[in-house]
């Protein structure tokens, strides 16, 4: 018997995990299936639908509840930032009948977003003028609107448990304001190897 169970297949193929799948009724299941998912101590990738109930049962399972509900939620997130008041770039939402107060609040340029799926640099776009604002504006009824910072590079950090333990950073390519890798971005460590818990390891 796999020590693990997994529902959703990012760790397909992988010895140690049983990778059941995800079914949308959970009586999809087989009786012996049900009983592992039940009994297991962790449930790895239980994805959005799931992870809310196994939530709910008690259940310990990765990633946790907050990264389904927040990860790709841009609204969410900066809300979250305000209220924790966490340092980030200034940033507004306009739903469709304040579209018009966005060039009282913002000058050109500014970044927008698409509120959701805007992941790997996707729905990213630089505003430099009213026909930007316009293109962006025709394809989401909400507008995240955010300040642009010019950079050439921005630093990414991986935790393990809340433990910084490596550290990067994210190149723009020629002609792009992305870092995204994604998007042409390229890696950069720096000098920069591992993170310990009490700081950065040279």
């Amino acid at each position: 018997m796999a020590p693990f169970v997994a529902l959703g297949s990012r760790l397909l193929g992988v010895p140690e995990v049983l990778t059941l799948g995800v079914k949308p009724n959970f009586h999809d299941y087989t009786p012996h299936e049900r009983g592992l998912i039940l009994d297991a101590p962790i449930i790895l990738y239980p994805t959005l639908n799931y992870a809310q109930f196994f939530t709910t049962l008690g259940k310990k399972i990765f990633p946790s509840l907050e990264t389904y509900l927040y990860a790709d939620e841009k609204i969410k997130q900066t809300t979250l930032f305000y209220m924790r008041d966490i340092p980030h770039p200034r940033t507004r939402i306009y739903y469709h009948l304040h579209h018009g107060d966005i060039m009282k609040d913002f000058t050109f340029p500014f970044v927008a977003k698409l509120p959701r799926a805007s992941a790997q640099g996707r729905g990213v776009f630089k505003i430099n003028n009213r026909d930007d604002l316009e293109n962006y504006l025709q394809r989401t009824h909400v507008a995240y609107i955010q300040e642009y910072l010019p950079h050439e590079r921005d630093l990414r950090v991986i935790l393990i448990n809340y433990e910084p333990i490596l550290a990067y950073w994210r190149v723009c390519p020629p002609g792009s304001f992305k870092t995204n890798i994604f998007q042409g971005g390229s890696f950069d460590f720096g000098g920069q190897h591992e993170i310990w818990p009490q700081g950065f390891a040279d």
